[in-house]
């Protein structure tokens, strides 16, 4: 009897043993096989397209850079009961401009389209020398609005100079200026700027310094 309960009782363990066997292959076979990806493969990245503006620049005079140096003689300057005395470059042609605060300077052989040096007062505008800067900063980007230069580039920019290069008549020009303040005031009082050629970029930082190092308001005429 024992005999018959072991035989009977590994049979059943056999044939459960099988099931479960069988119950595991039908699982496999019900999952459905992971899906596969075809990975890319890397290619050079192109380089982004922008469009770019193509500018006419007439080729710049072949005439003698500015000098940076030249002997000064002292100038004096009137507007709106303001007066201020600066120094100029000797044999330079003085034209008053229209409104009657400012003054261009240029080299009585110029020759067009190279450099020359304008002296203003401004005190009669009551304008802190940064507010100054930026209006002149707007007035340049309208000329350009206007249609009247191209491709204006502010290069550099603090609270009481700039210095900027543009495309005007079909040449590229340098444009530099500064607003000063006289002793004991706020508001900028006058401003000394040039405009050159590129050749001209280091003699203009030079004379600029000069004639602001060297201008004054006198206390009597």
């Amino acid at each position: 009897m024992a005999g018959r309960l072991v035989g009977a009782f590994l049979a059943l363990v056999l044939l459960a043993a099988a099931g479960a066997g069988a119950g595991y292959v039908v699982g496999q076979e019900d999952v459905e096989e992971p899906a596969t990806f075809a990975v890319p493969q890397a290619v050079p990245a192109e380089q982004p397209s922008y469009p770019v503006n193509v500018y006419d620049v007439t080729p710049d005079p072949d005439a003698t850079p500015l000098d940076g140096d030249p002997a000064l003689h002292e100038e004096k300057f009137r507007a709106g009961g303001f007066k201020l005395r600066a120094p100029v470059p000797d044999g330079w042609q003085r034209v008053e401009l229209s409104g009657r605060t400012q003054w261009n300077f240029t080299p009585a052989d110029r020759v067009p389209n190279t450099y020359l040096l304008r002296i203003g007062i401004v005190a009669g505008e009551r304008k802190s020398p940064s507010v100054e800067t930026s209006s002149r900063i707007f007035a340049l980007r309208q000329q350009e609005t206007d249609g009247n230069s191209e491709n204006l580039i502010i290069e550099e920019q603090t609270e009481s100079a700039f210095t900027a290069t543009t495309i005007v008549g079909g040449y590229q020009r340098v444009i530099m200026e500064r607003f000063v303040t006289a002793p004991g005031n706020s508001s900028a009082y006058f401003t000394v700027a040039m405009n050159g050629r590129e050749v001209d970029r280091d003699a203009m930082t030079e004379l600029i310094d000069r004639v602001v190092a060297g201008a004054y308001v006198p206390e009597a005429d």
